[in-house]
C-alpha cells in the first residue's frame, strides 16, 4: 500500500511539474520578432498604399503589428503576426469620396458694370474692375466717374446685388 501511495505521489508530483513548466514557457516572452519594417513590407505585400499607422500589440498574448494602409479607394487594417510574420486583414473600408463643390455661376464684368451704371441712368464710365473674394463672398469692385465724381461700388457676383455705392 506505501508503494503504491509513494508511486501515486510521485506520478502526480511530476505531472504537475510539467503543467508548471508547460505555463512558463508560454509566459516566457518571446525575443525574436519581426522588426516593424519587416511587418510594414509583409502588409504591403497584401495591401498597397501608404501605410498611416503601425503599432506594436501584445493582446490575447500573441505579439503583433496592427497596420493602416489607405490608397484611393480603401482603407485596410491588417495584423501581422510579429512571430510567423503571418498577414491578416481585420478590416476594410472604401473611402467615400466628396462630391464636388457646387459651382456657382458668375455675372459677368459687362453685367457687373451695367448694374452700377444703372444707379446713374445709365452713364459713367468705369476706370477699374476687380473680380474679388473676401469672407466666402465674391464680387465685384470698380471705380466708375461721372463727370468731375468718383464712385465706389461693389456688385455681388453671384445675385448682382449692389453692396456698396458711395460717391469718392
Amino acid at each position: 500500500m506505501k508503494k503504491f501511495l509513494l508511486t501515486t505521489a510521485a506520478v502526480f508530483t511530476l505531472s504537475s511539474f510539467s503543467f508548471v513548466q508547460a505555463d512558463i514557457t508560454e509566459a516566457a516572452p518571446q525575443t525574436k520578432y519581426i522588426s516593424k519594417a519587416k511587418a510594414q513590407e509583409l502588409a504591403l505585400k497584401i495591401v498597397s498604399g501608404k501605410v498611416v499607422d503601425i503599432e506594436f500589440d501584445l493582446d490575447d498574448r500573441t505579439p503583433h503589428y496592427e497596420i493602416e494602409i489607405k490608397n484611393s479607394k480603401k482603407e485596410v487594417d491588417l495584423e501581422v503576426n510579429a512571430v510567423t510574420g503571418k498577414v491578416t486583414v481585420t478590416d476594410r473600408e472604401p473611402i467615400q469620396k466628396q462630391k464636388a463643390a457646387k459651382t456657382t455661376k458668375l455675372i459677368t464684368k459687362e453685367k457687373a458694370i451695367e448694374l452700377a451704371k444703372a444707379k446713374l441712368n445709365g452713364k459713367g464710365k468705369v476706370t477699374d474692375i476687380e473680380l474679388e473674394h473676401e469672407d466666402h463672398v465674391r464680387y465685384y469692385e470698380m471705380e466708375l466717374t461721372h463727370g468731375k465724381t468718383e464712385y465706389d461700388v461693389k456688385i455681388h457676383a453671384v445675385t448682382g446685388k449692389i453692396l456698396k455705392f458711395e460717391r469718392d
